[in-house]
C-alpha cells in the first residue's frame, strides 16, 4: 500500500513536490487511523526527500509525541525551528516534546517562544498550553512528594507470634513455644 512512494527516487523539484504532497495525504490518512508507525515512516521518507521543509518536521515530530517517542519528537521539533522560526505550530511541538520528556519549565519556555512570535491570535491557545504544563509540573511534584514519602515511612516489622504447644511437644515439655520448636529443628519462626 506504501510501497510505491517509499521506493521512489523523485527527480526534479516537481516530482519531488508531487510526492511529497502524495506522502502527506497518506499519513494524515494514517494519523486519522492512529497507525502513528506507518505516519512516521512515510514523514521520514519525505524528510529525505526534502530535508528543508520545517512543516514535515513538525509533523513527524507530532507523530513521535503520539508514541510517546518525546526523544525523537523534540529532535525534530528543534529542527523544524531552525528551518522555520516564523513556523508556529514547531513552538507547540517543541512543547509539547519537552512536557512528555518532564523538562517543564522548558516547554513553557517553547510555548512562551511561540507566544511571543503569534502576531495573529490572542495568544489563548498558547496560554492554555502553558497552564497545562504548569499543572502537570504541580501534579509531578505531588507525586514525587508521595513517592518520596513512601520511601522514607517506616517499614513494618516481622512480628512473632508465641503460642503455646500442647504438652510434649516441646523439648522442655509444656512450656515450649511455637517459636522454640522452630528454632531447634533449625528454622526461623
Amino acid at each position: 500500500m506504501y510501497r510505491d512512494v517509499l521506493d521512489a527516487t523523485p527527480e526534479g523539484e516537481e516530482e519531488v513536490a508531487r510526492l511529497v504532497e502524495e506522502i502527506k495525504g497518506r499519513a494524515k490518512v494514517c494519523i486519522k487511523q492512529k497507525n502513528y508507525p506507518m505516519a512516521e515512516v512515510l514523514y521520514g521518507k519525505a524528510i529525505e526527500v526534502l530535508p528543508g521543509d520545517a512543516i514535515l518536521r513538525s509533523n513527524r515530530s507530532m507523530v513521535r509525541a503520539s508514541m510517546g517517542k518525546f526523544e525523537p519528537a523534540l529532535e525534530d521539533a528543534e529542527e523544524a525551528v531552525r528551518l522555520d522560526a516564523g513556523y508556529l505550530k514547531a513552538y507547540h511541538r517543541k512543547g509539547t516534546a519537552l512536557l512528555g520528556l518532564e523538562r517543564f519549565d522548558d516547554a513553557v519556555d517553547a510555548y512562551d517562544a511561540g507566544l511571543a512570535r503569534d502576531t495573529a491570535t490572542t495568544g489563548a491557545e498558547w496560554r492554555k498550553a502553558i497552564a497545562k504544563v504548569e499543572k502537570a509540573k504541580q501534579e509531578f511534584k505531588k507525586k514525587k512528594a508521595a513517592e518520596a514519602a513512601r520511601a522514607a515511612a517506616p517499614k513494618p516489622q516481622p512480628q512473632v507470634i508465641r503460642r503455646e504447644l500442647p504438652a510434649g511437644e516441646g523439648a522442655s515439655g509444656g512450656g515450649a513455644t511455637a517459636a522454640d520448636g522452630a528454632l531447634r529443628a533449625g528454622r526461623a519462626a
